[in-house]
């Protein structure tokens, strides 16, 4: 897997630099245990990358007859101290899942229960001790009982030791593996659980927003009614006919929020002013008119 631990060291480092660079990314807790995602994820992609190189020299490979094919590219030291140091950081990669399974809890908190940042912000540090604190302790304990040994692609649990060599610890292996193992599995299962429940949850939000503007569009789309137009109107005259102006008053009826009262009140003062308007504007008419019958006659 060398090529691939290379496409993951480089797309880990990337996010890494990316979120410690940035002093607004620092501040969110989901990109902070994304940085510990990322960390974890490059020590263990180191020695992916090793792969067999760790694999004590001359071992055989299950994949042949067993007898004469030995592991391919396998160059470690006898003594197996290489191949432990890779069993180590391999069974610390447990760090990785968990820390999938505290992001996928952090999200399931934020979107389904709506905890707050600050709330978040108390128990974070919760996020990180978690797996941290399961890989070192695993990864340890299988270095000090000895169970690490080569799986043929590299170094992980899997003792290599003859059966009447076998130690205590070693030969509880099978029962033992689910302690080393299980929680992985567990953060495996309880990830998909949770992207279920988040899927769930917001196609029931998006169900609800389209709902929401199914109805909304509705509402726009329906006719209004037609508002009581020219409830007062008053005709204009023969001579504003004349200078093209056009005079009158209506009054519309407002929307249904409106009291009667202030309706009336409105179509009231609206009939006044209407009326006003175009008496004053006989007015002005007649008295132009006498200005030109008085001229008329001085002529």
């Amino acid at each position: 897997p060398k090529f691939t631990a290379l496409l993951s060291i480089f797309g880990s480092a990337m996010i890494t630099f990316m979120i410690l660079h940035s002093p607004k990314r620092r501040k969110k807790t989901s990109h902070r245990i994304m940085v510990g995602m990322g960390i974890a994820d490059i020590l263990a992609s180191i020695w992916y990358f090793a792969s067999t190189w760790v694999i004590p020299a001359g071992t055989l490979s299950g994949f042949g007859d067993g007898t004469t094919e030995t592991v391919f590219w396998a160059s470690g030291d006898q003594n197996g101290i290489a191949c432990n140091i890779s069993g180590f950081f391999n069974q610390f990669a447990a760090c990785n899942p968990l820390y999938s399974a505290m992001l996928a809890l952090y999200y399931l908190l934020v979107v389904k229960y709506g905890w707050s940042t600050d709330r978040l912000a108390a128990i974070e540090w919760r996020f990180h001790v978690l797996p941290w604190g399961y890989a070192f302790i695993s990864a340890l304990f299988a270095a000090i009982t000895g169970l690490y040994g080569p799986v043929e692609w590299t170094c992980w649990i899997n003792p290599d030791v003859a059966p009447e060599d076998r130690t205590l610890i070693q030969n509880l292996f099978v029962q033992l593996q689910w302690l080393l193992f299980g929680p992985i599995w567990a953060a495996i299962v309880f990830s998909a659980f949770v992207f279920i429940a988040l899927y769930r949850k917001m196609k029931l939000l998006e169900k609800r927003v389209n709902s929401y503007a199914s109805s909304i569009s509705k509402f726009e789309g329906e006719e209004s009614p037609e508002p009581d137009i020219e409830k007062c109107e008053l005709k204009p005259s023969i001579e504003n006919r004349k200078n093209g102006s056009v005079l009158f008053a209506s009054i519309s009826k407002d929307d249904e929020s409106d009291d009667n009262g202030r309706l009336e009140e409105n179509l009231e003062s609206g009939c006044n002013e209407g009326g006003n308007n175009i008496s004053r504007e006989k007015r002005e008419n007649n008295s132009n008119g006498n200005k030109e019958k008085n001229e008329k006659e001085e002529r």
